[in-house]
């Protein structure tokens, strides 16, 4: 168990996430042929000790902005098939 960030947290809880799973972009392979690409993508976030009564906020916004980041390379790839 990881420690207290401070000697003034006597209790509190750990802060873990996780995401995985698999993705399929329509990529254009030929004149008229069409096919997909697959990705599977996972990340995992674990071990950060949070005081009782500490808001997990910020580490939730924070996971919100990099969801939308994810993908912008693979999708990108995937639109210059088109």
């Amino acid at each position: 168990m990881p420690e207290p960030p401070d000697t003034s947290c006597t209790n509190g809880w750990i802060y873990v996430r996780a995401n995985a799973g698999r993705m399929a972009l329509p990529i254009k392979t030929g004149p008229a042929t069409y096919g997909e690409r697959t990705f599977v993508y996972g990340w995992f976030i674990g071990n950060k000790y949070l005081c009782n009564g500490c808001s997990s906020a910020a580490f939730d916004n924070a996971l919100s902005t990099m969801s939308g980041e994810l993908f912008r390379a693979q999708v990108r790839s995937a639109l210059l098939t088109w």
